[in-house]
């Protein structure tokens, strides 16, 4: 029996962070206005004022992206101002990438915006850095 699975976003009561939940349709249907609440509110509290943006730079292990811990990855998020708010409260973190086509996060103890990889074409086209501008 083939189940219909659907995509939602739902804010974590522990964290306030928005997370990518598979849920079949009944579930996704019941947890859409939650959802919806939950993206708003993540949105509406993240700032990204306090950093400084990079198009089409990825910054990453020997291309002027140093990490904390492991790769710094953290997960699909709905927009790019949720990769900020991680950042924001992680006490190590000067500045995040995104990567727009897969809503992917990454965080980075440093980006060195020179040696970072600029995109060109295809996929390293689909990265920008975010820098702390304190």
């Amino acid at each position: 029996m083939e189940r219909d699975v659907e995509l939602a976003f739902q804010q974590d009561p522990g964290d306030g962070f928005v997370k990518l939940l598979q849920l079949n349709s009944r579930e996704a249907a019941d947890h859409a206005d939650q959802a919806k609440k939950a993206m708003v509110t993540a949105n509406e509290s993240t700032s990204l004022r306090n950093f400084k943006y990079y198009a089409y730079r990825n910054c990453y292990a020997g291309h002027g992206g140093y990490v904390h811990y492991g790769d710094g990855y953290q997960g699909i998020y709905p927009h790019y101002e949720s990769c900020a708010n991680i950042c924001t409260h992680t006490s190590w973190c000067y500045c995040f990438v995104w990567m727009y086509s897969q809503r992917k996060c990454w965080i980075r103890d440093k980006c060195d915006i020179r040696y970072c990889e600029a995109g060109v074409r295809g996929e390293s086209t689909e990265f920008d850095t975010w820098t702390w501008t304190r």
